[in-house]
């Protein structure tokens, strides 16, 4: 078994943030293989080992990262997927999307942001909700995230809760 993690879009913020924290975890797993897709501009230095394998994604090359990750995966594998939007495509394996944008599921006020931000929001929103069901499970920071998942209507099978700090890695066996 594997662990793919989807990052191709994260290297500065709460993005990097989530995956340093995923990071130092995969760092005590020296058992299973991660295959890590990261943006370039990430700095992956305080993370080596023999387990860890990285793989950097220029920005025109996000909306490709979907077909690499599944000529790497099988049915026991596991895609963590911390970038934004879910899988473009379904994956022969269990797939994990983290939510950590309450844009994508809430009628959240974006009045205040700049035009293009507000845009890019509702284009990011629509193919959220287009590509959700590519995932199988919706993992959330907080019990908060999970009660306004449960609000709109998703089952409280499909929701995990994995806070940001103090991540313990664990793999569920079936």
């Amino acid at each position: 078994m594997k662990i793919i993690i989807n990052a191709s879009d994260s290297h500065c913020g709460g993005g990097k943030v989530l995956l340093n924290d995923l990071l130092d975890a995969v760092l005590q797993r020296r058992d299973i293989d991660f295959f890590v897709f990261v943006d370039r501009r990430y700095d992956k230095l305080s993370y080596s080992a023999d387990n860890i394998h990285f793989i950097e994604v220029s920005v025109p090359k996000r909306f490709f990262v979907d077909k690499k990750i599944r000529e790497l995966v099988n049915k026991t594998d596991v895609v963590l997927n911390i970038s934004d939007l879910p899988p473009l495509i379904k994956h022969d394996c269990q797939v994990l999307q983290y939510l950590q944008n309450r844009y994508f599921i809430d009628d959240y006020s974006t009045s205040g942001l700049p035009l293009i931000v507000r845009m890019r929001l509702a284009f990011e929103k629509l193919a959220f909700k287009i590509y959700l069901k590519n995932a199988d499970q919706l993992v959330v920071q907080n019990l908060v995230m999970k009660e306004l998942l449960l609000k709109k209507g998703f089952k409280d099978d499909v929701i995990r809760i994995l806070p940001f700090k103090n991540i313990e890695m664990t793999v569920e066996s079936d």
